[in-house]
């Protein structure tokens, strides 16, 4: 898959309310712990970055983990969204 488990925890577009139960109230707090997050470099048996690393790199300033030039996060600033993480919403939708 292209995405990773930061990702996917989110993927429950069908019913963001028992997402949101889930998380006990605090989904907007763990959407924004995505975005807050950096990682280290990963690297392929041949001891370059893989290409994918390269590209999150030059947008982890900005945006975390969220990469959103990956398509299989884009569902969640809708679920932020839906969610009424507005706030958190409009600042990365405006980023974009």
């Amino acid at each position: 898959t292209e995405s990773s488990a930061w990702h996917n925890r989110f993927y429950i577009t069908h019913d963001v309310s028992g997402l949101q139960e889930l998380y006990r109230g605090r989904l907007c707090q763990r959407i924004e712990a995505m975005f807050s997050r950096t990682s280290g470099p990963a690297f392929k048996n041949t001891g370059f970055p893989i290409h994918e690393m390269t590209e999150a790199a030059a947008i982890q300033a900005d945006f975390g983990l969220y990469a959103h030039n990956n398509q299989p996060v884009h569902h969640i600033l809708w679920v932020a969204k839906k969610a009424g993480c507005n706030e958190l919403a409009d600042r990365y939708l405006r980023k974009t």
